[in-house]
């Protein structure tokens, strides 16, 4: 897993210098293009050049736009991947992360139990038991 989480590491690296994050307020100011958009905008740039007046009146950058959507082609191809990519890290923490206290909260009441009989026991329990009881229950503090 290490070896994986170093080519993501890298992945990212890599992309970062060429990405941006935007402000909720920038966000919500941006125009959101029509479906289809992308799919004319080659159209649209065509004409630009086929009739240079017209785009020199709202100073067209053509080169600029055709940047523009080779980003969108190139990142909308790694989106809806890098979506559920993250959607199976955020589930595999939540689950690994699941396992691990479940298992320790199980060790935590088989030691409190054993504490009784053990006192030698009883500063692991003591330390572990903010962890694994709320306030307010029965042996785990105020309430």
């Amino acid at each position: 897993m290490r070896e994986a989480t170093q080519l993501v590491r890298a992945a990212i690296a890599k992309l970062k210098p060429h990405l941006i994050r935007l402000t909720p307020e920038e966000r919500a100011s941006l125009v959101k293009p029509r479906t289809g958009f992308t799919e004319m905008a080659p159209a649209l740039l065509r004409s630009a050049e086929e009739h240079p007046q017209i785009a020199a009146a709202v100073d067209f950058d053509t080169e600029a736009v055709q940047e523009d959507l080779d980003n969108v082609e190139t990142l909308s191809a790694i989106a809806e991947p890098v979506r559920a990519f993250a959607q199976d890290l955020a589930d595999t923490l939540l689950l690994s992360r699941d396992e691990a206290y479940t298992a320790c909260l199980e060790l935590h009441a088989v030691a409190r139990t054993a504490a009784r009989r053990d006192p030698s026991l009883q500063g692991m329990v003591d330390a572990l038991t903010p962890l694994f009881v709320r306030p307010g229950r029965r042996n785990g503090g105020e309430g």
